[in-house]
C-alpha cells in the first residue's frame, strides 16, 4: 500500500504523521498509538525528512482490509495542524482461483491471500503424515498472537463438482476452549458460513479431515477461509496445513446400514467424519464409538458419506445413542437433506443431560426419495465433547411371519427381535417353545416399570407370536421379556430384547 502526500511549504517543519488504521475514528487522533488486536490495527510513524512525500507499506497484518489514513504536520514549535482529509485505501486481495477437482500441496506456487504471520515454511518437512516437503503455518517459528484474528483464503471453481468435499492435513494446538482454527466458506467473499472449529491438539501430529461442502457445489467461483483466532490468555504453537484438497464424492450407499464403530475401515467408509475421530472409549456397545474431540463453531456433523435411495422403503428410520463425554447438558441437531446436501431439514433439534447414552430415533417417511443424505450434529462451540454410537438406518420390512414355519417343531427357546421396530402403534412378537412350557411376555419402561402383560399361560411346543398395541404409551425405548418353564423337564429360559415406539 502506497500513501502520498503534498510536499510542506512551512519554513518552521518539523516533522510528518502518517496514522493509519483499521478503525476510522484513531486516525482523527494525532496522538493515537500503534496497536493491533483482533481485526484492528493502528499504525503510526513521523518522518522528519521535509522532501519525503510518500511511503510505501508492505507489512500491514489484514488483506482485503479498509484501512483509513491522515497526515499531520508538526512544527518546531511543537504546533500540531489539524491533519489532512482522511485517505480511505484497501489493501490487495491477490487470488488465483483453482479449478476442483486439486490437491494443493504448497510445493510450487500457488494463489491464495492471507494475513500475516501466515506463510508456507519447511519446518515441518521432517514430519510424516503429510507431504513433503513445504508447509503452510499460521505463525511460523513462535505461537500465534494474543488477540489474534488471521485468515488464509482459497478462491475455488466448482463447476465440475456436483458433491464437493474438503480434505486436508493437518498439525494443531490451541488453548482447548478459548482459542479456534475455524474453517468457513462462502459464495461472494462477504458473507460467510462456519462449517467447523478446532481448538485443543493433535498431540504434535499430522491428523487428516474431511468436510462436506456442498452448498458451494457447481460454481464458477466461492472461497473456502482457515483462520485462527485467540484471546489474551495462553498461545500455542497454532494451525499447520497441508494437502488442501477439493473432491468430488460420487459415493452412494443402501440400507440396512448399521454401525457400531467396531471395526474402522467400515465405519469410515460410511461417513464424512468432520472433526469426529474413532476411539476406544465408553462405548454404548463393543469398546469403540465415534468420538467428537473439543470442537468449536455451532453445530458439528458426522455426515453420511454416500447418497440414499429410499424411495422403496415404506418406513425408513435412523436410530443411534449418543452421551456428553464430560457429562452435563448437550444438544443435537439431526438432520435429512432430499438434495444430495445442498439444504437440510431439522428432523429433530433435542437437548440432553447426565453421563448415561441416550438413545433417539427419527423417522425418514419424508424423505422416501432418491438423492437422500442425513447427519448427526452436535452442539459444540465451546470445546464440548460427544460419543456416538450404534447407528442405524433401516427400514422396517421385511419380516418372516409365523405361517413360515408351519408344521416345524422348534430344537431350543428363543424370542425373536419384534417387527416392524421402531413401530406405531403395534408390532409383532415371536418366539419359539420347543416343548409344551409355561411362557410368560413382558412389558417394561426403563425404569423397570412393568407396562404390559401380553402371554401369560401354558402353550404348546412350535413358533409363536404376540401382537403389542402400544397406543396408550408415549414414544421411547422399551423392554420385552420372555420367562418359560418346560413341562417336560421344568428347564427355564429367560431372554430381555428392547424395541422402539415412535408415534
Amino acid at each position: 500500500m502506497k500513501v502520498r502526500w503534498g510536499i510542506s511549504t512551512a519554513p518552521d517543519f518539523g516533522n510528518y504523521r502518517v496514522v493509519l488504521s483499521t478503525d476510522q475514528n484513531q486516525v482523527n487522533n494525532y496522538f493515537s498509538v500503534p496497536a493491533l488486536s483482533n481485526r484492528t490495527e493502528t499504525r503510526v510513524f513521523d518522518i522528519f525528512n521535509q522532501a519525503t512525500i510518500e511511503t510505501t507499506l508492505t507489512d500491514l497484518t489484514f488483506m482485503n482490509t479498509m484501512y483509513y489514513a491522515k497526515i499531520y504536520e508538526k512544527d518546531t514549535q511543537l504546533l500540531i495542524n489539524q491533519g489532512s482529509e482522511r485517505a480511505d485505501l484497501s489493501t490487495s486481495f491477490n487470488v488465483i482461483s483453482q479449478t476442483a477437482p486439486f490437491i494443493q500441496d504448497f510445493e510450487s506456487t500457488f494463489g491464495w491471500a492471507s494475513d500475516l504471520p501466515w506463510a508456507v515454511t519447511t519446518d515441518d518437512a521432517g514430519d510424516p503424515g503429510h507431504s513433503a516437503t513445504h508447509a503452510m503455518e499460521d505463525s511460523p517459528g513462535t505461537n500465534y498472537p494474543e488477540n489474534s484474528d488471521r485468515r488464509l483464503v482459497v478462491q475455488v471453481n466448482t463447476l465440475a463438482v456436483p458433491r464437493p468435499v474438503l480434505r486436508f492435513n493437518n498439525k494443531y494446538a490451541f488453548e482447548t476452549g478459548s482459542d479456534f482454527g475455524v474453517i468457513e466458506y462462502s459464495v461472494d467473499n462477504v458473507n460467510w458460513s462456519t462449517v467447523t472449529g478446532i481448538t485443543g491438539n493433535s498431540n504434535t501430529e499430522w491428523v487428516s479431515k474431511e468436510f462436506d461442502i456442498t452448498p458451494i457445489k457447481s460454481l464458477n467461483a466461492a472461497y473456502i477461509r482457515f483462520k485462527t483466532t485467540s484471546n489474551g490468555s495462553t498461545q500455542l504453537d497454532g494451525w499447520h496445513l497441508d494437502d488442501v484438497e477439493i473432491y468430488n464424492n460420487t459415493k452412494a450407499l443402501g440400507i440396512p446400514l448399521v454401525d457400531d464403530v467396531e471395526v474402522d475401515s467400515i465405519s469410515r467408509q460410511y461417513w464424512i467424519t468432520g472433526s469426529y475421530e474413532i476411539r476406544s472409549a465408553n462405548a454404548h456397545s463393543g469398546v469403540m464409538v465415534w468420538a467428537l474431540p473439543p470442537a468449536g463453531g455451532s453445530y458439528n456433523y458426522l455426515t453420511l458419506s454416500g447418497l440414499l435411495n429410499l424411495t422403496n422403503a415404506p418406513s425408513p428410520f435412523i436410530s443411534f445413542w449418543v452421551k456428553k463425554a464430560d457429562g452435563g447438558t448437550g444438544a443435537l441437531s439431526v438432520e435429512a437433506s432430499n438434495n444430495a446436501g445442498l439444504t437440510w431439514t431439522p428432523l429433530g433439534q433435542p437437548s440432553f443431560n447426565g453421563t448415561n447414552y441416550v438413545n433417539y430415533i427419527y423417522s425418514l417417511t419424508n424423505h422416501r426419495q432418491n438423492n437422500v443424505l442425513v447427519r448427526i450434529g452436535c452442539y459444540s462451540p465451546y470445546g464440548n465433547t460427544y460419543y456416538l454410537d450404534d447407528i442405524t438406518i433401516a427400514d422396517s420390512t421385511g419380516w418372516t411371519g409365523i405361517e413360515d414355519f408351519a408344521g416345524m417343531t422348534p430344537t431350543d427357546f428363543e424370542l425373536s427381535q419384534n417387527y416392524p421396530n421402531p413401530f406405531n402403534p403395534s408390532t409383532t412378537i415371536r418366539y419359539a417353545v420347543p416343548n409344551e412350557s409355561k411362557v410368560s411376555i413382558t412389558v417394561f419402561n426403563l425404569l423397570g416399570q412393568e407396562v404390559a402383560t401380553l402371554v401369560n399361560d401354558i402353550q404348546p411346543a412350535g413358533y409363536h407370536e404376540v401382537q403389542f398395541n402400544a397406543s396408550d404409551l408415549s414414544s421411547g425405548v422399551y423392554l420385552y421379556r420372555i420367562n418359560t418353564v418346560s413341562s417336560l423337564n421344568s428347564k427355564q429360559f429367560t431372554s430381555t430384547k428392547k424395541f422402539i415406539l415412535l408415534k
